[in-house]
């Protein structure tokens, strides 16, 4: 390899490096030993095990306060979660209305819940319609 060749070379190498460096300006970087914690909330997720598609009401409510109160269509086969942002324990009342069944239960969250981000469970099928929280 020639010097002048050489040169350019480490020149455009030099200058690599130096962009490596760069970022845009206003961006956020973390170091790689930096963890951000991820926040966690309880919500809804609706389960339609039905032939049909579904339209479920559902009220989530805690000391006489309604959080949500959302209808959702959900298809045949399918779920879809609804945004209850929970992240607080304690007593929640959760009433669900759909395929001309209804279900109303209180259901405890406790530290686990709220830590590993468990969802209240709404189970849609052609004869019953049921509440529950994920363990």
């Amino acid at each position: 390899m020639d010097h002048s060749r050489r040169e350019a070379i480490y020149g455009l190498s030099s200058a690599m490096l130096a962009l490596a460096g760069c970022s845009v300006p206003g961006a956020k970087s973390a170091s790689p030993t930096e963890t951000t914690e991820q926040e966690t909330a309880v919500d809804v997720r609706v389960i339609n095990n039905t032939s049909t598609e579904q339209s479920i009401s559902i009220t989530v409510s805690a000391d006489s306060s309604v959080i949500v109160q959302e209808t959702v269509t959900v298809q045949s086969g399918e779920a879809t979660v609804v945004e209850a942002g929970i992240r607080q324990q304690g007593t929640y009342e959760l009433s669900v209305e759909g395929n001309g069944m209804s279900d109303t239960g209180s259901v405890t969250l406790g530290e686990y819940h709220i830590e590993y981000g468990r969802n209240f469970r709404v189970e849609v099928r052609p004869d019953s319609i049921s509440i529950g929280v994920y363990q």
